[in-house]
């Protein structure tokens, strides 16, 4: 799970007469990054005391995107890092839309801070996010393998 390639929004690569210049080092700048369709809009990583932890994901389309694979849907989309959460199957994000991932129960957290119902909160998730800075990640799956 998790297609880590495709993190540049195309493959960096140097012609075959300039390969011992790319392998120095002074070859052509890495691509791009690739960005979306769903990002970490936020991250409430150290919370004040009593307050809770949560990940907001935002989708930068205008199209709604699904956190599955389309053509496999119960390989999901999932957080890594320091904590660890697997997407529902048939979870999609509205257009321009956001979810919040949660560290407690999302029925507490909703009544807690008076979250309305038209956000989706999703949790809870294992492990705890490290105030002193890790990597979390949003793995999009890779397709199944025949």
């Amino acid at each position: 799970m998790g297609q880590r390639e495709d993190v540049l929004t195309s493959r960096t690569t140097a012609t075959s007469d300039r390969i011992t210049i790319f392998r120095q080092g002074r070859g052509a700048p890495n691509r791009a990054p690739k960005v979306g369709p769903i990002v970490f809009n936020e991250i409430m990583y150290h919370p004040v005391f009593g307050g809770d932890e949560y990940l907001e994901l935002l989708n930068l389309t205008g199209t709604p995107a699904p956190l599955y694979d389309p053509a496999a849907p119960t390989n999901t989309w999932k957080i890594s890092g320091g904590v660890d959460f697997v997407f529902p199957v048939g979870l999609t994000v509205p257009p321009r839309g956001k979810l919040l991932v949660v560290g407690t129960d999302p029925a507490v957290f909703r009544y807690k801070y008076a979250v309305t119902n038209s956000t989706a909160i999703l949790g809870p998730w294992t492990g705890t996010l490290d105030d002193g800075g890790e990597t979390i990640a949003l793995d999009k799956p890779d397709p199944p393998q025949t």
